[in-house]
């Protein structure tokens, strides 16, 4: 036994002493002589020069550890910059008895101020792509499994700058980390992440735990993932797993977003977004084979939401397909579109001549169904509605648009197909009991008119741009009301403000609406009008003429004709409207009339008040007439009987008034000047608002 007790204790002291001199001989070595061959290893491996301009330090001890400083590696020879990587120290502490058996481990591995510049040329060339040595050396590959990978239990990176230079756009998008620190017990246990830093100067913080390292390297089963992500004006979560890391595939992962203002992340993007309301958008993310897919779409945006699926199929398709089903409670366009820009310069036309941007339509094809109880667009409430979408091929097909405006139903349907040489547009529309008063009330014109119209329009058009479509355009626009009432503004001005202004005119019962019909048969961009009726109690207004979509003129005449006697004490001038559709003029015609032998400028509503009625009245009725004129004979013709059913307006026998009053004075000249002027923002408003209906 103690023979064994001496062998032993031999065994242990020239283990020691190896050890030792060992030490003694390591600590003896400058290991800075091998900062020459290191680099000359580098660049036959990479093609590139690596520079070690501080000391290489081995210390050893328990925990011994390795520390370099002054690290350089070279960049492109076109790169913007002399150094791609820059490496103010690095250090590693491993322990000291693993190593006799072959096994690494790192307690610690520290890079400071590591500064990484990826960069492409102009020809979108990168930096890093190295020019490597063909030997069979470089070319071997290298032993497989995590038992070759060392154990790291915790990785601090402090003042690290990632820059990505494009040199095609001249644009440089930077990442700086004050500190991340990644640590885990082995290379089966979970890796913990933390971090702060910017991204293009905007603060940013993130947390969370990842999977093994030993799971991230071989794959082939779900690589666990959970992460928090804070900037400043938002928020977001991702958790679920990644059954493919190495290849980046096999996600199913659940997103959340909290954006209370999403400016300063896309200002720092380099994206300028305009102001949006408060965000939170939930969903689930994979990667079906050949796409992506986000189920459980769960998205509210200020007041309005989304809910539904999208699939975006990539594989096998020579163009993205999207297929969507989304679904609103309320949603809210108005809120979110951007409002349109002031238009550079001012123009005459309201239908655009700038070609249509078709090349959106075939960057993809899609095919998405969208349901909403409230949309709002334009000032505009739609409920109920439900939109079928398809797109292919440069093909836009929307069939059908169903929904509920003003509580009457409205279908349509449009096709714009930008596959063709020549683009084609195709609309119908149909509408049924459509409230007009609703809208307006909508639009916050109040007081205006209330009723209900049918519409049915069908139309189809070719051309490169909304002018050239609307100057071939074909088909045909009926709009028909009854039943409504007229309370202020346009019609009210003629029905109430001007004969209020006259005393001796009778306007009850003028409110009221018998019927509206205005229809449109077009050819080639002409507009025809086949019936233009508007019809009160006591006043029916006959249209004729049309409407040149293509220089965009009009040229329509209404005639105003009394339908009961008190209406003859005024004088009924026809109306010409003309000028354009962006810039409308109305104004009475005065030739071929009997008032043509009125001397005098009679042009406003101020003239014909003031110096035209009396003189007018006295031709017409209100101080006797001339012989065989029944200018002012009351019309019994059933105008909107006729316009309803679609039969030409045949005007019936008049019958004449027994007897007429004598006219009172005039009105005052402040109260027709008031009329002039609604009458001139009037003609101002109906152009403004057909310019903003086509985006001019």
């Amino acid at each position: 036994m103690g023979r064994w007790k001496k062998i032993l204790s031999v065994l242990v002291v020239l283990t020691v002493a190896v050890v030792v001199a060992g030490v003694a001989i390591l600590k003896s070595l400058d290991f800075n002589e091998y900062k020459g061959l290191i680099a000359e290893q580098v660049k036959a491996a990479t093609g590139r020069d690596m520079a070690i301009s501080g000391d290489l330090n081995l210390e050893i001890s328990l925990n011994p550890s390795v520390a370099v400083q002054g690290v350089t590696f070279a960049n492109a020879p076109w790169g913007s910059r002399k150094e791609m990587v820059r490496l103010n120290r690095f250090a590693a502490e491993v322990e000291f008895f693993p190593l006799l058996t072959g096994d690494i481990r790192v307690k610690r591995l520290v890079l400071d101020g590591l500064d990484l510049l990826v960069e492409t040329n102009a020809q979108g060339q990168g930096n890093w792509e190295l020019k490597t040595a063909g030997t069979k050396a470089a070319t071997k590959k290298p032993d497989a499994g995590p038992g070759t990978l060392p154990v790291i239990n915790w990785i601090r990176i402090k003042n690290l700058k990632v820059s990505f230079r494009d040199g095609a756009k001249n644009t440089t998008t930077t990442l700086r980390l004050d500190n991340m620190d990644l640590r885990t017990d082995s290379l089966k246990s979970p890796m913990n992440i933390e971090l702060a830093g910017d991204f293009n100067g905007q603060a940013l913080k993130a947390s969370g735990q990842l999977g093994p390292v030993e799971a991230l390297i071989n794959g082939g089963q779900p690589y666990p993932v959970s992460l928090d992500f804070s900037t400043t004006g938002l928020s977001a979560t991702v958790r679920g797993v990644v059954t493919e890391p190495h290849q980046g595939r096999g996600l199913n992962l659940k997103l959340t977003l909290d954006a209370s203002d999403l400016g300063p992340l896309a200002g720092a993007a380099g994206v300028a977004l305009p102001k949006l309301p408060p965000i939170k958008v939930s969903g689930n993310f994979s990667d079906p084979k050949g796409g992506y897919k986000i189920t459980g779409l769960n998205a509210v945006i200020g007041n309005s939401d989304l809910k539904g699926d999208l699939t975006v199929t990539l594989k096998g398709r020579t163009r993205p397909a999207l297929d969507a089903e989304l679904t609103s409670t309320v949603m809210n366009l108005d809120a979110l579109l951007p409002k349109g820009p002031a238009p550079a310069k001012k123009t005459d036309r309201v239908f655009s001549a700038d070609p249509l941007l078709l090349d959106a339509l075939k960057a993809a094809d899609a095919r998405v169904r969208f349901r909403a109880g409230r949309l709002v667009t334009g000032g505009i409430i739609l409920k109920d509605t439900d939109i079928r979408l398809v797109l292919g091929a440069g093909r836009l097909d929307i069939n059908p648009l169903n929904t509920t405006v003003g509580g009457g139903k409205v279908s349509a349907s449009l096709v714009l197909d930008g596959s063709v040489p020549t683009t084609a547009l195709s609309l119908n529309l149909d509408a049924r009991q459509v409230d007009y008063g609703a809208i307006l009330n909508d639009l916050k014109l109040t007081d205006i008119a209330t009723g209900k119209f049918d519409a049915r329009i069908n139309l189809k058009g070719k051309g490169g741009s909304i002018g050239k479509i609307m100057a071939g355009l074909d088909g045909r626009a009926r709009i028909t009301t009854q039943g409504g009432k007229v309370e202020s503004g346009l019609l009210n001005i003629l029905s109430a403000d001007i004969m209020s202004a006259l005393p001796f005119v009778d306007s009850k019962g003028d409110k009221t609406i018998r019927c509206g019909v205005v229809d449109f048969d077009i050819r080639r961009g002409q507009a025809k009008a086949k019936t233009l009726v508007f019809e009160t109690g006591g006043l029916s207004m006959i249209g004729t003429g049309g409407v040149n979509l293509g220089d965009e003129t009009i040229q329509i005449q209404v005639n105003p004709r009394a339908k009961k006697i008190s209406l003859l004490k005024l004088a009924m001038v026809p109306v010409n409207v003309g000028g354009t559709l962006a810039n409308p003029s109305a104004a009475p015609d005065l030739a071929g009339t009997a008032v043509g032998v009125v001397t005098g400028s009679v042009s406003t509503a101020k003239d014909i008040a003031t110096g035209g009625v009396s003189a007018i009245g006295n031709l017409v009725g209100l101080g006797g007439k001339k012989a065989g004129d029944t200018s002012s004979d009351v019309d019994n013709t059933d105008y909107c009987k006729l316009a309803l059913a679609g039969r030409p307006l045949v005007r019936s026998k008049a019958s004449t008034p027994k007897s007429t009053k004598a006219a009172p004075p005039p009105p005052e000249d402040s109260k027709m000047d008031k009329v002039d002027r609604k009458l001139d923002s009037l003609g101002k408003d109906l152009g403004g608002a057909l310019k903003g209906l086509f985006g001019k």
